[in-house]
Order: structure tokens, then sequence, then C-alpha cells
């Protein structure tokens, strides 16, 4: 049987320079473990990262979306509220997407 944990990570109103602050370092996490990932894959293993170099232009576009929208608030002086949950399900299997 399935479990879901969700975990509030990030849950507030922020100025456009935090919020800009805290999403990009969510964001730069996760494009450094794509990358570590992409590299291990190729190197030790021989595999195509496909999935891990698609996820690090994903985040980048959202990074540059994101930007966007926290210098238009930073302009026109106006507060984020920032939410992000983690959503962990628990649940029989072995297959993992490289």
């Amino acid at each position: 049987m399935d479990k879901q944990h969700n975990l509030k990570l990030v849950d507030g109103d922020f100025t456009p320079e935090d919020a800009l602050e805290v999403v990009s370092c969510l964001l730069q996490s996760k494009i450094n473990f794509h990358h570590g990932r992409a590299l291990s894959l190729e190197e030790r293993f021989g595999v195509d990262p496909a999935h891990s170099h698609q996820r690090v232009i994903e985040l980048k576009a959202a990074q540059r979306e994101l930007r966007e929208l926290i210098d238009h608030a930073k302009r026109n002086n106006l507060q984020l509220s920032l939410e992000s949950i983690i959503s962990l399900t628990v649940h029989a299997g072995s297959s993992v997407e490289a």
C-alpha cells in the first residue's frame, strides 16, 4: 500500500530579494544534482543521461521565468508569497528513471 508524506519546505511572504535567493538556491541545487547525475551515468555506466539533461533545460527555463516575475515584483515594490511542498510517496517497486 502506498503511503504519502508531505513536507512544507517553504511557506511565507518574502521581499523580492529574499524570494529570489530562496528560489535560486532551490533550483540551483536541483540543477547541480542533475549535472552530477548526468556525469556519473555517462562516465561510470556509459548510460545516456537524456532525462537529466532535459531536466536541466526545464529547470533553467523555470529559473528565467521566476526571475522575470520576481524582477517585476521588485520594480513595482510588491511582496511575494512562496509555498513549496515536497510530496513523498513510499511504494513497492524498483524502477527509477535516470
